[in-house]
């Protein structure tokens, strides 16, 4: 086992450059033989008593005296193994005196390690959350063994708890655990006057020139903020990742309710036979098995069907696209509107309808020079809501006004966030005072899934609605002038 003594020799290396204040380097290959093989479980020989470094897993007749020992991942919940039945396992269906117990062999397993230890022994466990940091339990029988340490050590606490991170100061003080000179000079910083952060931008940005792509336009209309960071900063804020897991699911979250709705919608407009979908979508592996898969597929069918009827009425002559080439006072506007049918524009989604299915229609009907734009969606209370947009007298003026805006909005941050603009101005447009219509921009801030929940708002602007609206003018003014045409063509 070449590789195995290899890694053996340069983890040998690092533990001894540890012990003297130096560095030694691991290499990556060495480093995938460890994670493949040993810590994977899978049986190799291990060159025990060398005098180098051995890693290995606890299996039976690994227990060979050694003057430190050290276990690594002895999690509650992790170690010892769970007991839960395997529905595959026939065996744990009717168990039986002297069947194998994992649990039972993974406690043997310690006392077996700990038992090896000549001189010194090191048992390490994850103490806090990494993102919380709430305190976490050690594993019971690990817990169980610092009560008798204690007790027979008078009380003596044996617990060391490390830092989370490299550079916080407690790994320098005496005496100190790392000899990282990168981090001790992040800690002598964080130890050093604070700051307040500094703003994104220090100033107006130069003004941009050149074309003007409709999708980039409608991106940015939709979401300002992320169109700042995305189309001026060249900044793509990480999101959230959903944790993949080869678990049977009895049921969807409300995002995979919605794609599998949004597949069937536009499936259902396009002329397929939802028998037909049906089939496909049960053949797809993403919807929960038997019985709970047709139940939700019924229940989906029933709103597709709803929203479908009202949009079949529009839908007469082919589907067809148009590109778009306009001349904006000197800049060209460029793109593609497509749903198009006969001389009406429609668009159906799955979705709540909201601001931002509005503004793409608007936008997209500007640029067509159609006369009118039906978009449809969900409503409330289970209802089919519909906007109708009629092309304004001087579309091409009202469009080369959201071009500038677009344009002010490269330049720096400007407050503006689709559901607070759209409920001020729809406040306005409706006869309400200026403060009722901030009022009604604070609450869809502060909504459930308001603006000041997106992490592109927030990364830009900080979560503060107050510093966000100002006294309200500049916000006003931006809601109106982006909203205002819009509301006064829709029905």
């Amino acid at each position: 086992d070449a590789d195995a003594w290899q890694l053996g020799q340069a983890l040998g290396e690092l533990a001894e450059a540890a012990e003297h204040g130096g560095a030694a380097v691991l290499r990556l290959a060495d480093l995938r033989h460890l994670m493949r093989g040993r810590l994977a479980g899978r049986p190799t020989r291990a060159n025990f008593r060398t005098g180098a470094l051995t890693v290995c897993t606890m299996v039976p007749m690994r227990s060979v005296p050694h003057r430190v020992i050290a276990l690594l991942g002895l999690d509650d919940g992790v170690f010892p193994r769970g007991g839960a039945v395997d529905g595959d396992d026939v065996l744990q269906r009717d168990p039986r005196p002297g069947e194998r117990d994992p649990r039972s062999e993974d406690r043997q397993l310690l006392l077996d390690a700990l038992m090896s230890a000549g001189e010194h022994l090191l048992l390490l466990y994850t103490g806090a959350d990494p993102v919380t940091g709430a305190m976490r339990p050690p594993a019971v029988p690990l817990g169980e063994l610092l009560d008798v340490v204690r007790t027979t050590a008078c009380g003596q606490d044996v617990v060391r708890r490390h830092p989370l991170q490299p550079f916080d100061p407690g790994n320098f003080t005496a005496p100190p655990f790392s000899f990282d000179r990168g981090a001790l000079a992040g800690a002598q910083a964080a130890r050093g006057p604070r700051t307040g952060p500094a703003p994104l931008v220090s100033g107006p940005l130069p003004a941009t020139t050149g074309d003007v792509e409709l999708s980039r336009l409608i991106a940015f209309l939709v979401h300002p903020a992320k169109a700042f960071l995305a189309q001026r900063l060249g900044i793509r804020v990480p999101e959230r990742q959903d944790v993949l897991t080869d678990d049977l699911r009895a049921e969807l979250d409300p995002l995979e309710k919605w794609d599998v709705g949004e597949r069937m919608l536009q499936a259902r407009l396009n002329g397929v036979d939802l028998t037909d979908f049906r089939q496909a979508e049960l053949r797809r592996g993403t919807l929960p098995p038997g019985p709970i898969a047709l139940r939700l597929l019924s229940e989906l069918e029933e709103t597709v069907q709803s929203i479908a009827t009202v949009a079949d009425p529009h839908l007469l002559g082919p589907r067809r696209r148009q590109d778009i080439t306009l001349d904006l006072a000197g800049r060209s506007l460029t793109g593609t509107v497509s749903g198009l049918h006969g001389q009406v524009l429609v668009r159906a989604t799955y979705s709540r309808l909201g601001p931002k299915h509005r503004l793409t229609a608007w936008v997209q009907l500007l640029a067509a020079g159609l006369p009118t734009a039906v978009t449809i969606g969900k409503g409330a209370y289970g209802r089919v809501a519909v906007s109708t947009l009629t092309l304004p007298a001087d579309p091409r003026a009202v469009l080369a006004d959201l071009v500038a805006l677009r344009d002010e909005g490269l330049c720096e941050p400007l407050p503006m966030a689709t559901a607070a603009t759209h409920a001020y101005a729809s406040r306005r447009a409706a006869g309400d005072t200026e403060s009722e219509a901030l009022a009604a921009a604070r609450k869809a801030w502060n909504d459930l899934f308001g603006d000041g929940t997106d992490e592109h708002v927030r990364y830009v602007h900080g979560g503060d609605v107050d510093a966000f609206l100002g006294d309200g003018t500049r916000f006003g003014a931006l809601a109106s002038r982006l909203w205002a045409p819009l509301l006064a063509a829709e029905s």
